[in-house]
């Protein structure tokens, strides 16, 4: 579920603080890099157009900042989820419960191990 957007593996998990962060950090990252992405496409526009007015600055560094911002969010998401899956596996927790409205699937059962 983080493959498709930071926090919502999170939220899969149950993990509704860790998934609000991440969501919103990731929201945040990717509204300043769509703005300061608008705002090169308005400049671009402006050389085009003779009558437009040109501002000569160019928000690169934010949109740059910003796009590494969301594509760490997103593998630091990807790991985090991952490495909670494994610990909940390795404690005996067992998966959220599927999509189709099924119960969650039975771990083995360890009787008889030591």
């Amino acid at each position: 579920m983080s493959f498709v957007c930071p926090g919502f593996g999170q939220a899969y998990q149950q993990r509704y603080v860790a998934a609000a962060i991440f969501f919103i950090s990731w929201g945040g990252c990717a509204l300043v890099m769509l703005l300061s992405a608008g705002k090169i496409i308005v400049e671009a526009y402006s050389l085009i157009d003779p009558q437009a007015e040109v501002s000569g600055h160019l928000p690169v560094i934010p949109l740059v900042m910003s796009l590494i911002g969301v594509i760490l969010l997103w593998v630091v998401s990807l790991a985090d989820t991952v490495l909670a899956g494994r610990r909940a596996a390795r404690r005996g927790v067992p998966p959220a419960p599927s999509a189709d409205g099924g119960g969650a699937a039975e771990l083995p059962s360890s009787q008889g191990k030591i």
